[in-house]
């Protein structure tokens, strides 16, 4: 019976091991996340809500109510990405971007309108900035500095700047997109690539998810040259010793003295040279 309760308590230890993380962000995480985020922007008091739809995407609605999609819950992960899409979100809320498209899209509207007066037809200014507003979400200039934004929100406040970073990152994959809200413009490799600079410019030590193991190898690959470099020196160095610093003899022979002196002859006969018997002197 030991045996058995032994047997299963580590097979749910293995399994626990083995099993992957939840690849999603719980309702209560995402409250206690937007807590965080409204608190450190004064934007505590917005409403909080969540949308049942497949597609992920959060969006401010005119700085007065925030709202995150089931979709979104699902591909994020992390608390850190989270954080990193409603910093976002809070980001067009502090630097006043509904107002902006809004003055925008009046001042469209009342051109087109003048121009249809001109040209005989009849369009309701109104009715245009209302269709416009229906559809249009920010511009890319705007979600790039609410990119910014948020970097510098979870720098200030000591969190996972790279949580925004992978969170575009699950976005650019995603096919699914909306006119408006934090998906109306999925992230390209330019725009992956300035989050990527802003972190790195706040903290050059920040680690990217991706690079982690292309630093290593770095790390590695020099230290082997530096080991290459000590081991030839090495040898050079041993060579020199064995044979000689000024040797030119390429087949590793010890190096011949150019000042040896003569062999002593003491009476005895010297070998014979081209057939004559010599005597020593």
């Amino acid at each position: 019976m030991r045996k058995l309760k032994l047997i299963a308590a580590i097979c749910a230890i293995f399994c626990t091991a083995v099993s992957p993380a939840s690849a999603s962000v719980t309702k209560e995480q995402a409250l206690k996340v937007w807590s965080e985020v409204g608190q450190s922007t004064g934007l505590s008091s917005l409403p909080f809500s969540f949308k049942e739809s497949i597609v992920p995407n959060a969006w401010v609605t005119s700085g007065k109510s925030v709202t995150v999609t089931t979709g979104l819950l699902e591909m994020l992960e992390t608390e850190d990405e989270l954080y990193g899409v409603l910093a976002h979100e809070a980001g067009h809320v502090k630097l006043r971007h509904a107002d902006k498209t809004v003055s925008r899209q009046i001042g469209t509207s009342i051109l087109t309108s003048v121009i249809s007066s001109l040209i005989g037809g009849v369009v309701s200014p109104v009715a245009n900035v209302g269709v416009s507003l229906a559809s249009a979400g920010y511009s890319r200039q705007q979600e790039i500095e609410s990119d910014d934004y948020a970097v510098k929100l979870a720098f200030k406040n000591g969190k996972n700047m790279a949580g925004l970073y992978t969170a575009l990152q699950k976005l650019a994959k995603h096919n699914k997109t909306e006119p408006s809200g934090f998906n109306s413009h999925p992230p390209d490799e330019r725009r992956l690539l300035h989050v990527r600079n802003m972190i790195l410019s706040l903290d050059k030590s920040a680690v990217i998810p991706g690079e982690e193991n292309k630093e290593e190898k770095e790390r590695i690959s020099q230290a082997a040259r530096y080991s290459a470099a000590a081991n030839a020196v090495q040898q050079e160095l041993n060579r020199q010793a064995k044979y000689g610093a000024n040797t030119e003899n390429n087949a590793g022979q010890p190096a011949v003295s150019s000042t040896a002196e003569p062999l002593p002859h003491n009476g005895v006969d010297l070998p014979a040279e081209n057939g004559v018997q010599q005597n020593a002197q």
